[in-house]
């Protein structure tokens, strides 16, 4: 990657880390370009280089996601597909919610008017990584799945989505990753055939 591209980059990660924030601050409704603009340190119109709108920006923000699991993983190991299955479902709602309630909420608004819902792509990094653990986990018998690997993904993913459009209407009144963790946990112990009676 050149000086340049790594530049583009951290210029339009700025753009998205401050939108989140603003977000949060007054709520998207109240957000307004060249406020975000100089609060980046960048002009309108580079702004505008980068994204055609603020939605295709939020829509940008969950692409980096997947860049940002898959780095995580790089190097990381676990005793359990269990434990990998819970650690990307975590880390993703721990991304998804740490600007907080009303950035979470708007991206969640955004993706039911998106025609790109990236949020349900199966296609993308994140839900693949999660269909290999699943997959694996039934190879090895550490799994016993009542459905198929897709629609045991399907039903983790909608009980962890779900979990956080509650904390999001619930004003963020509880621990949210603590919710998903004890509820994804409970999940998946159901499908391990040695915790089950």
């Amino acid at each position: 990657m050149t000086e340049r591209q790594k530049q583009a980059m951290k210029t339009k990660q700025k753009l998205i880390e401050t939108a989140m924030i603003m977000i949060e601050e007054t709520g998207f409704d109240q957000l307004k370009m060249q406020d975000l603009c100089n609060r980046a340190g960048v002009s309108v119109g580079t702004f505008y280089h980068y994204f055609k709108n603020l939605d295709e920006l939020i829509q940008e923000s969950y692409l980096g996601f997947d860049d940002m699991l898959e780095e995580e993983l790089l190097n990381k190991q676990f005793s359990s597909y269990k434990e990998a299955i819970n650690f990307i479902i975590i880390y993703s709602i721990r991304q998804l919610t740490s600007f907080g309630v009303n950035a979470t909420a708007m991206t969640f608004k955004q993706q039911m008017g998106a025609s790109s819902r990236l949020m349900v792509d199966k296609h993308r990094f994140y839900y693949q990584k999660l269909l290999s653990y699943l997959q694996n986990g039934v190879t090895s018998h550490e799994f016993s799945l009542p459905y198929s690997v897709e629609e045991t993904a399907d039903w983790l993913l909608r009980t962890a989505r779900g979990t956080a459009i509650d904390w999001c209407l619930h004003d963020g009144t509880y621990d949210v990753i603590q919710m998903v963790t004890l509820e994804v946990n409970t999940l998946l112990d159901v499908l391990c055939p040695s915790k089950k009676k």
